[in-house]
């Protein structure tokens, strides 16, 4: 019997560890610290396209494109000139709750667990299109 309730609470541990590794690979959540984390994850892991398209600009969100394009590269810039520490330190950032005004939503660097100093300086600002949130990158 204990045996059985070890292996029923194990297999729900890796559900739940699988399902939130596979969460990085979702678009924008409706959560602005959720849709933050998974553009961070998606930074860390060099997949620059995705992070780009949990981004918004004045245009609106960053779905392909010119814009996407553009995106892209300035994500590459700044992950290659970041170095391999701080962008694996991305995967496990605690994110604070948000100051959230209407469609606006604001995360204090300084108050994310686990990440360099680099990505804890400023305020990451997000901005809610369609029921969703997006890091606004402008």
């Amino acid at each position: 019997m204990l045996t059985k309730a070890v292996v029923v609470a194990s297999a729900a541990l890796v559900a739940m560890v699988l399902g939130l590794i596979g969460c990085s690979g979702q678009g924008a959540a409706d959560r602005p610290g959720e849709t933050l984390s998974r553009m961070l994850v998606a930074l860390a892991d060099g997949r620059y396209e995705d992070a780009c398209r949990l981004t918004a600009d004045a245009d609106g969100r960053i779905e392909d494109g010119t814009r996407l394009a553009a995106c892209t590269e300035r994500m590459r810039v700044y992950a290659e000139g970041s170095g391999y520490r701080a962008l694996r330190s991305l995967r496990d950032v605690g994110i604070p709750p948000p100051d959230v005004d209407g469609r606006r939503a604001e995360i204090d660097g300084a108050e994310m667990t686990g990440a360099s100093a680099a990505f804890r300086e400023g305020t990451f600002e997000l901005v809610r299109i369609d029921q969703r949130w997006y890091v606004s990158s402008r």
